[in-house]
């Protein structure tokens, strides 16, 4: 079974934005099933973010940007398929 929203999730998203990766953070992010709650909730309980050299929390509001964006992407992918399979 796979686990959703767990901390060694979390911190591999952050690491992404930490290496410059804001893309692949996105998608990490879909997979995983994180929102922007899940992200406040893990910032204020993982004390190793806070005042991290390399990473600003404001960075996830991009990594958010990029996931809303491939979720509407997926989503307008799944509609166009089921009109054509209506269609047919």
């Amino acid at each position: 079974m796979t686990e959703y929203r767990t901390q060694e999730q979390f911190d591999e998203i952050v690491e992404s934005v930490i290496n410059g990766n804001y893309s692949q953070a996105g998608q990490l992010t879909v997979d995983y099933g994180f929102d922007a709650t899940d992200f406040k909730n893990f910032v204020d309980n993982s004390e190793w973010v806070h005042n991290h050299k390399y990473f600003d929390t404001e960075d996830l509001y991009w990594v958010i940007e990029t996931a809303t964006t491939i979720r509407m992407e997926k989503n307008f992918e799944e509609e166009n398929s089921l009109d054509y399979n209506i269609k047919r």
